[in-house]
């Protein structure tokens, strides 16, 4: 069995790689404020890192919806309503995926992995004009951990796998 990854740090994230598993082939790291004026930027250094993943334009797109996704969600419902911070954002490319780990100091603490999502079925039904963004992340990535930071913030690791990589 593998050993456990290192904790991650609250200013710095840690990618970590098992014995035998790939390394970090390439890295970005920058900080953004935490507000609505960022997300671009934080968009298309998304989509930057994955183009040089080589990865396929759906998975491209998929990977950069995510992160724009997890990055709005925070300024919209913690940032603007308590307070903004800055959004630290660090990608990781590895031979079989990249992974994304975007820290916010927030003092709101929302599971991402155990919110309920909604669906699209539920949403054309309801007539809903938000409430898609867990459904989108979910489905555009492989795997999505969360970490509640102390004294406050949180840290959310985005993953997805190249095509035809191992999970």
């Amino acid at each position: 069995m593998p050993p456990n990854p290192p904790a991650a740090s609250t200013t710095q994230a840690t990618f970590w790689s098992f014995d035998g598993a790939p390394q970090v082939l390439q890295s970005y790291r920058a900080e953004f404020a935490g507000s609505r004026d960022s997300l671009k930027a934080i968009r298309d250094l998304a989509e930057s890192a994955a183009a040089h993943a080589h990865m396929g334009e759906i998975a491209v797109t998929e990977f950069e919806m995510a992160v724009d996704e997890i990055c709005a969600n925070i300024v919209e419902h913690s940032y603007e309503k308590h307070g903004s911070h800055t959004l630290l954002i660090e990608i990781a490319l590895f031979s079989n995926r990249i992974e994304c780990i975007v820290t916010d100091h927030s003092a709101v603490r929302f599971p991402i992995t155990t919110a309920p999502t909604h669906g699209l079925d539920s949403f054309f039904q309801e007539e809903r004009k938000r409430g898609l963004g867990l459904d989108i992340i979910r489905h555009s990535l492989d795997k999505v951990e969360h970490q509640w930071l102390s004294p406050q913030g949180n840290q959310t690791r985005l993953i997805k796998f190249y095509s035809g990589q191992q999970q």
